[in-house]
């Protein structure tokens, strides 16, 4: 048949159906990577159960020989991060966290000394200029140690987690002393990973001393020498029989613990100023002021007249009793 030129054939165009292919492509993937990402992000990252348990073997290596390096620690945390994201309902994964808090905590220059275990035992708080700086991590490890419990009674780290957990509340005095002693001794110090068991010491020594039992003080210092060197708190006879004459004085055993306290005397030194400060104390409960204000007299003038503490303490003792009287104004 004839078509004029100018006439056109009116052809209808082919549809392209690469576009709609391609988000159907795109939604399958999302969808089978939402399906499988805890699988997919295991295979990316190389078994992270494996590499925190490597790395936690790393840094307890590290604790043993000496300081805590803190690349070490930011690279633990990276990864107990992770680990809690592929296994957010895990209580080991939780654990991590609150670990890796733990060691944050250390490298920002928190010490379980024997320097802050004695403020403790003596002042009931840790002084610390930077403790605005220790409050978040210790938090964060309070709260994510609390979640591992949550999630199961039964778990690897169960007593390490639950040793965390005690941490924060005898640092916070959430608890008695003999409450936390008493849960201390529900751990099982052997199953306490290595790295934790001089934190369970240094506890140990405060809850002891704070309750008063000076059996439970023997035995966690026979535990400290058994522990390893590098790992020890470093305490000495002296040290001990101070502690323990703190102890008798928290049981009000005063006779006992002025005997332990005059023992513990040296050189006019921390331990000394603090059990003179004591034994007049002793004397003031037991309402003997005047002897109380000489003993702290004395001391004032031995330690330079610097220590306004003994004056607090003299102001106290002379506000107690009408008509006491001091050379200490």
């Amino acid at each position: 048949m004839y078509l004029p030129r100018h006439y056109k054939v009116d052809k209808k165009k082919a549809t392209n159906f690469k576009p709609f292919l391609l988000v159907v492509l795109l939604i399958a993937l999302g969808t089978l990577f939402f399906k499988k990402r805890k699988e997919i992000q295991l295979l990316f990252a190389g078994n992270i159960p494996q590499k925190y348990a490597k790395n936690e073997k790393k840094i307890i290596e590290t604790l043993a020989s000496g300081k805590l390096v803190k690349d070490q620690v930011i690279e633990f945390t990276s990864i107990s991060q992770s680990y809690l994201q592929v296994e957010p309902l895990n209580s080991s994964s939780h654990h991590a966290v609150a670990k890796s808090a733990y060691y944050e905590l250390i490298v920002s220059g928190f010490e379980f000394s024997l320097k802050n275990l004695m403020k403790f035992v003596i002042e009931s708080q840790i002084i610390e200029k930077d403790l605005d700086l220790y409050y978040p991590k210790l938090n964060t490890m309070y709260r994510n140690a609390l979640r591992a419990r949550i999630f199961s009674d039964e778990f690897r780290e169960k007593h390490s987690n639950n040793l965390l957990i005690l941490l924060y509340e005898i640092l916070e005095s959430r608890k008695k002393p003999s409450l936390i002693l008493e849960e201390l001794k529900q751990i099982e110090y052997e199953k306490v990973s290595p790295d934790l068991r001089s934190v369970y010491i240094w506890l140990s020594f405060i809850a002891a001393v704070s309750s008063g039992d000076i059996d439970a003080l023997e035995e966690i210092n026979e535990k400290n020498h058994n522990l390893q060197d590098g790992l020890q708190l470093k305490i000495n006879e002296r040290e001990v029989i101070f502690l323990k004459g703190i102890s008798c004085y928290n049981k009000k055993e005063f006779v006992k613990a002025l005997e332990l306290l005059r023992e513990s005397k040296g050189n006019l030194d921390f331990i000394t100023v603090q059990a003179v400060k004591m034994e007049a104390n002793i004397f003031y409960q037991q309402n003997l002021h005047e002897k109380a204000i000489s003993i702290l007299e004395n001391l004032y003038q031995a330690t330079g007249k610097e220590d306004d503490s003994i004056k607090q303490k003299i102001s106290q003792i002379i506000a107690s009793k009408p008509g006491l009287r001091s050379k200490v104004q």
